[in-house]
């Protein structure tokens, strides 16, 4: 992981999708709008939550910090994240979220 000065916010953006049991995710991606929300709509106990964590800089750069399989849960986690991405700077954001993510893979 290479170190960046700066503020988290200007390097990392932090998403919320659910995937259902096949791991298939609820968004679909274009290129023209960064997501929708798919026709079909999965029953809850079904589905689970991952907040991500995407470089700007890189598209294929994601990190998946954080699984729930209860949404509340999830959404409450992304809020608490959220504040320390805006608050942080980009190599403490690295040392308490993503360095954790990279050692449990």
């Amino acid at each position: 992981m290479t170190r960046v000065f700066g503020e988290a916010r200007d390097f990392y953006r932090l998403r919320l999708i659910r995937v259902d049991a096949q791991g298939d995710f609820d968004l679909d991606w274009r290129d023209d709008i960064l997501w929708r929300t798919p026709t079909i709509e999965l029953p809850e106990e079904e589905a689970t939550c991952r907040v991500e964590a995407g470089r700007l800089d890189d598209e294929e750069a994601v990190t998946v910090l954080a699984s729930f399989d209860d949404h509340e849960e999830a959404l409450a986690w992304l809020a608490a994240a959220q504040a320390d991405l805006e608050e942080m700077t980009t190599s403490e954001f690295e040392e308490v979220y993503l360095r954790p993510a990279y050692e449990e893979q």
